[in-house]
């Protein structure tokens, strides 16, 4: 297997600011606003940077021939496949930790024959319940996964760093 060319600096940063802006706004930056986000005189600036990032393999196009991220420029930020939105979820203790009565988390119920062990559920203060309102014995609890209207809900507005 061939390896990749190796992105510059300024091109690994714009690959970042392309995945950040395409999570908050499920499509990625125009030239004019990629040149303005980051201070450059013409659009043009950011024509060259893409067209060598696509070079390099971190940027293709699709079917109708408009510029998108490629599996591996989406590798080299450390994102798996073509995931767009990808969230860690951290899970907590059941036994020594607990979320605020009455909010809605994932929860890891310690039943060995469940099929799905991870539910939505939500502690009542005292004892934990499924989705349904059964009582269930929690193993781990993670706060709810934003999705993808998460990122738009908070407009996280990707600005070069």
């Amino acid at each position: 297997m061939a390896q990749q060319p190796t992105l510059t600096d300024l091109q690994l940063k714009v690959l970042r600011y392309m995945h950040a802006f395409l999570l908050a706004n499920h499509q990625l930056p125009t030239n004019r606003q990629m040149c303005h986000d980051f201070g450059w005189d013409s659009p043009n600036a950011a024509q060259d940077i893409c067209d060598r990032m696509e070079m390099a393999g971190a940027l293709e196009r699709n079917e109708l021939g408009n510029r998108m991220l490629s599996a591996s420029g989406m590798a080299r930020l450390g994102v798996a496949g073509n995931a767009i939105g990808a969230e860690t979820l951290l899970w907590r203790d059941a036994l020594r930790d607990t979320p605020d009565v009455d909010i809605t988390v994932m929860v890891e119920i310690s039943d060995e024959d469940a099929s799905e062990p991870v539910w939505p559920g939500w502690w009542d203060g005292e004892v934990w319940r499924d989705a349904l309102g059964m009582e269930v014995q929690v193993v781990r609890w993670a706060e709810m996964p934003q999705g993808c209207g998460g990122a738009r809900a908070h407009r996280a507005r990707a600005e070069p760093a």
